[in-house]
């Protein structure tokens, strides 16, 4: 949400380093660096990597877990 609202002043012509000030100024704990930093805030982007393993453990624990006749979750084959 921060992030989107720095962006947004961003494109309306507004320093980083402005906005971040009257953020502080507001009680919120942000640095300029911290929002330009590399792999924080504006390098917001996932890997496929990441993407892809999410992908597979989601698929694994659809197999492995299902649940029993009284809604526990439970390993598949000791649904009883």
């Amino acid at each position: 949400m921060i992030v989107a609202f720095v962006d947004e002043q961003r494109s309306q012509g507004h320093a980083v380093e402005s906005i971040v000030r009257v953020l502080r100024e507001q009680g919120l704990q942000v640095a300029a660096r911290t929002y330009r930093g590399p792999g924080v805030w504006a390098n917001r982007s996932v890997a496929a990597r990441t993407v892809t393993d999410a992908v597979v453990v989601d698929a694994v624990r659809d197999i492995a877990w299902t649940s029993n006749a009284h809604g526990k979750r439970v390993l598949a084959g000791a649904a009883r």
